[in-house]
This record gives structure tokens, sequence and C-alpha cells, in this order.
């Protein structure tokens, strides 16, 4: 009986590990399906018609610290999942497509081996080319992976590489996607909750000083851990999971704290005999209409006295006479 159960506890064992093995190399087929151009370059991962040409004169936007420059012929790339991305002529660029809040951070990016990415990520969301015909034209996890894979095509460093792609990813332009609730994450079991509509909203409103923070924590992992693509993305995607659930509790107490400070005006009531009517010392009331003048002193009342009627002697007399006449009459 004991080496029945034995058996029996030793099968169910091993098909628990057989099930966990099975689990885990499903996990690595998704993880291997994710191509990037620093894992194949067999579908594509490449430019066409570089250098970046671009026109003599420049054009300076509001709140930028560099000059734009319109490019003078298109230009094209091909990611590694051999999806076509073009500049068209006339695509502003600066060269750098890094967030203002993180150059600082990452130093100025405008380095030639950055121009080809800049300009064509510039084209589907850079300020500047908004009428262009490729703005907004794709979601915006696919630019800003194009951006990762384009970087890495031009010679940058995988780490600075990975390092840009979480500026941008971060603090680089998201917009709304109709198809965006469609969309899966890359894993086994996990959907894709930072792709949605309610996630992208509260991340906007989280603070500049938070993402800062955010930025300078993923930055000292991807030089530590030297991640994949999508083991960064999964990483940052926690971070701002983090920070919008502390700006969410942190707004619902400060509304809290603004409701308790709120003052409700109570209805006045009339007052009665045994209540005392407070005076206003701010506007005196006057108490007569000719106060006294300094140094006259007020007079006390005195009672007045009974008036007594005079008796009127005449008034007697008359009444008398006039008896005797009526009397005389009779």
């Amino acid at each position: 009986m004991f080496h029945r159960v034995l058996v029996a506890v030793l099968a169910i064992a091993i098909l628990h590990g057989c099930d966990r093995s099975s689990s885990m190399e499903r996990a690595r087929q998704i993880e291997a399906q994710v191509l990037t151009c620093d894992v194949t370059r067999r579908l594509g991962c490449f430019f066409d018609a570089t250098p970046v040409r671009v026109r003599d004169e420049g054009v300076t936007l509001a709140n930028r610290p560099y000059l734009f420059f319109p490019t003078s012929r298109p230009l094209e790339f091909v990611d590694a999942n051999g999806a076509e991305w073009i500049a068209p002529i006339g695509t502003l660029t600066d060269g750098a497509s890094i967030p203002r809040i993180f150059v600082d951070l990452i130093g100025a990016p405008t380095r030639e081996e950055f121009r080809g990415a800049a300009a064509v990520h510039d084209a589907y969301c850079g300020i500047g080319n908004e009428e262009g015909s490729a703005y907004h034209s794709r979601r915006w996890t696919a630019v800003h992976r194009m951006f990762f894979d384009a970087l890495l095509v031009g010679g940058t460093d995988p780490k600075m590489a990975k390092v840009m792609f979480s500026a941008v990813w971060l603090g680089g332009p998201r917009w709304a996607d109709p198809e965006v609730e469609q969309l899966g994450y890359l894993s086994v079991s996990k959907p894709a909750p930072h792709l949605r509509w309610d996630h992208w909203r509260a991340w906007q409103d989280v603070s500049r000083e938070e993402k800062r923070r955010i930025f300078k924590k993923v930055k000292l992992f991807v030089e530590s851990r030297n991640p994949t693509r999508s083991e960064l993305e999964r990483y940052m995607w926690r971070q701002e999971k983090q920070a919008i659930a502390q700006y969410r509790r942190a707004s619902q107490e400060e509304d809290s704290h603004k409701n308790e400070q709120e003052v409700v005006e109570e209805p006045v009531n009339e007052p009665t005999d045994e209540q005392t009517v407070p005076v206003d010392t701010s506007d005196p009331v006057e108490i007569s209409e000719s106060p006294l003048s300094e140094g006259e002193a007020e007079e006390p009342e005195t009672p007045e006295e009974p008036v007594e009627t005079p008796i009127n002697e005449d008034n007697d007399e008359e009444t008398s006479e006039v008896e005797n006449e009526e009397a005389e009459e009779l």
C-alpha cells in the first residue's frame, strides 16, 4: 500500500514538472517571436537612402532648444519584422527625438548614428510634422519600437539604444488607437493594460518629477541587467502602474481634504427673548441723534410730577345760571 501511494505522488510531481517546463518553453517561444534588430536581421533592419539629407535652412520651433531641418529626400527604414517606415520629403527633424525632460539625463543625442532613427521617428510623432502623411498613422507602441530598431541599425550601442528607447517610451508622445483594446501583451498570461485608454490618460497626469525618477530607475536597470526589449517594456509597465496608483491615491486624498474644508452656510434663525443679539463692533451704531460733546455730563432724568387740572370758577357760575333759567321756564 505504501509503495502504491509513493508511486502516485511521484507521478503527480513528474507531471507537474513537465507542465511547468512546457509553460516555460511556451514563454520562450513567445519571446522568440518578438523580433528586434539586436536578435535577428533576417527580415529587415536596414535603411534606404542614407545618410539623412536635409535642406540648409533651419526652422525654429517654440520652446525647442535645437534647430529643425526639413529632409530633402524620402528616408525609408525596414524594421526587424519587415515593416516599412517612410519619412517623406520635408519631414522636420532635430536629430534627437528625445523628450526634453530626459535630455540632461542622457546628454544631447545629436550624433550621426542617431539621425536616421530620429528622422523616421519624427515623421510619425515629432513636433512640426502634424500635417504630414505619416503622422500618428501607426500605433505609438510600434513607432517607439521602430525607433529602437533604427538606432541599432544606425550603429548605436545596444545599451544606449535601450536607454533612448526607454526615454521616448516614458516621456514621448502617446495617442489613442481604436484597436488598442484588442492588443495583447507579449506574455503568456497577461494582456496589455498599459495600452488601454484609461492607463494612457492616467499616465499623462503623472508629474514630470515622478517620470524623471522612474527614468533614472529604468536607466539603472538597463545598465546593470541589459534586458531584452520585451523585459524592458514589462519593467517600465510595472513602474508606470505603481506611479499611476500613487497619483490616484494622492488625488483622492486631496479631494477629500478639500471637501472637509468647505464651509457649509447654516440658515439664520430669528433671535428669541433668551438670546442676545451680538453687536457688530466694526460698524458702531448711533445711540442718539445728538450725541453729547466731550466734557458734557449727562443729566439724570427726573420723574414727571402729576399735573393737576385747575378748577375754573367762572365755568361753575355759568353752569348755575343756566340751571336757574331752566327752572324759571318750567
